[in-house]
């Protein structure tokens, strides 16, 4: 009994073991529809009805039928010959579009990113150009200036030069009312040196005449007195 109890345990482990080791995914081939059944053989009812690419999951093999799993969890019996490893086209080609319909969002995402990236392009181009219109309306301002501040300077050289000149006209003015001034009180004091030398020589001349008038008077009355 516990013989058997022993067997029986070793077998279960067994199949447990090769349940596993055959638990593996396969899928409908294409442009077919199979039949999962109940049991091995025409005989069994159909549990479901499988579409092309449909993934099970084989659970036994049983010479050319396997026990499978599909995806809802129904357990049945399919023909091996109608499994295969390799994806479905249509289930590739659904993915391909699926793949292709993310790329297109993709690709628009990336169009409007670029649009928005060519519309901040345009704002600093605009922006670029504001700023070189202004750099360029600066440098003519500060050429404006420096030709402005070299004129004033020409200017003030100028100006410095004709303050100069007026100081030294100033100075020779002053020489020249300095020596008009010395002029004048030469002159006046030269014509009153001259005048009492006139008044002296007049009265000199009319004193000398007065005597000699005198003179010859007298000898007029002698002469008349010895007549």
């Amino acid at each position: 009994m516990q013989l058997k109890i022993c067997l029986s345990a070793c077998l279960l482990c067994h199949l447990l073991m090769a349940t596993v080791a055959l638990a593996e995914t396969r899928f409908v081939t294409d442009e077919l529809t199979i039949n999962l059944r109940r049991g091995m053989g025409n005989e069994y009812r159909i549990l479901k009805m499988l579409p092309t690419g449909t993934p099970v999951e084989i659970l036994e093999r049983h010479g050319q039928y396997a026990k499978v799993r599909e995806p809802a969890g129904t357990e049945g019996y399919v023909l091996t010959q109608f499994l295969t490893t390799e994806t479905p086209k249509g289930q590739v080609a659904a993915r391909l579009e699926k793949e292709n319909a993310r790329l297109l969002n993709e690709l628009n995402r990336v169009k409007e990113s670029y649009q928005d990236v060519d519309t901040q392009i345009n704002q600093l181009q605009a922006e670029i150009d504001a700023l070189e219109k202004a750099r360029s309306e600066a440098e003519s301002g500060f050429r404006e200036f420096q030709h402005k501040y070299e004129r004033l300077r020409e200017d003030a050289g100028n100006v410095l030069k004709l303050q100069e000149e007026r100081d030294h006209l100033k100075s020779e003015n002053l020489a020249l009312e300095t020596e008009v001034i010395a002029l004048r009180e030469a002159s006046s004091a030269a014509l009153r040196t001259g005048m009492i030398r006139w008044f002296v020589a007049g009265a000199g001349v009319l004193f000398t005449g007065w005597i000699l008038g005198s003179i010859s008077r007298n000898k007029r009355k002698k002469s008349s007195l010895s007549w």
